[in-house]
């Protein structure tokens, strides 16, 4: 008997065996809602992306993610449904609910523009009274031009504006006369162009933005995972070439402030 608890305990220490806990990685729950390019769908986007480059290099923690909503991703953290979120800013909400929280440095940079039908007799002076115009913009965002606030009573209450769950449909009603602007993403609207290279022509972009990105991910205190350790990680793909590479397949590379 000493003989086999000895043969036992001399695998055990080699880590030969299993040690439970000690081999066992975090889980930490990425939530995210329809937010392009960086969420297009519950299976494409730049997080969907970064989570998998996260989990290949390392393994203490394992990266899922979770589909939510603008709304919802408050509860999901406060609640510990979801431990981080990516390409979020402070000022979308956050600072106003009693959520305990650890932001890193900025990401990424970016912003939103207005956009309109282009027409001859239409320069940037046309952007300036946006309270006047009917506006196309994507339900539970948050806007300058409204303060942050997303209430959609309120924004019906103080806007003319129409609340969809898709930049291109908002596109679609600038280009038949149903809507006046449409407030879309900088990336969204590139990659846009790329994909539709006549329909430039055939828009007005706003040289002055509607909000401008400080992009950076949040992380609910407690959940296992540090602002230090979510950092080295982002370094070492940035070391690897791996985060360019991702931005850049998503359109985003200019944007990089990593």
């Amino acid at each position: 008997m000493q003989t086999v608890m000895f043969l036992v305990f001399g695998v055990a220490s080699l880590g030969l065996l299993p040690t439970g806990a000690a081999n066992a990685a975090t889980n930490i729950n990425v939530a995210g809602y329809i937010f392009p390019p960086f969420i297009v769908n519950q299976s494409n986007g730049l997080t969907l992306d970064l989570i998998s480059a996260l989990n290949a290099v390392q393994n203490e923690f394992t990266f899922k993610f979770n589909l939510t909503t603008p709304l919802r991703r408050y509860r999901d953290l406060k609640t510990g449904h979801a431990d981080m979120v990516f390409f979020e800013m402070p000022e979308w909400g956050w600072r106003d609910r009693s959520i305990s929280y650890s932001v890193t440095r900025k990401i990424i940079g970016g912003g939103e523009v207005y956009v309109a039908r282009a027409r001859p007799d239409r320069g940037q002076d046309w952007f300036k009274n946006i309270k006047d115009r009917k506006i196309a913009a994507f339900a539970g965002y948050h806007y300058g031009f409204a303060g942050f606030n997303t209430d959609a009573r309120w924004l019906k209450r103080n806007f003319d504006i129409s609340l969809s769950r898709s930049h291109e449909a908002n596109i679609r009603l600038v280009l038949n006369g149903r809507a006046d602007l449409a407030v879309v993403t900088k990336s969204w609207l590139a990659s846009h162009f790329v994909r539709n290279p006549g329909l430039q022509q055939q828009l007005m972009v706003s040289n002055q933005p509607d909000q401008i990105y400080s992009l950076k991910a949040l992380i609910r205190s407690g959940c296992g995972l540090s602002i230090e350790k979510l950092e080295v990680l982002f370094d070492k793909l940035k070391k690897s070439g791996e985060l360019v590479r991702l931005f850049n397949k998503h359109g985003l590379g200019d944007q990089m402030a990593w």
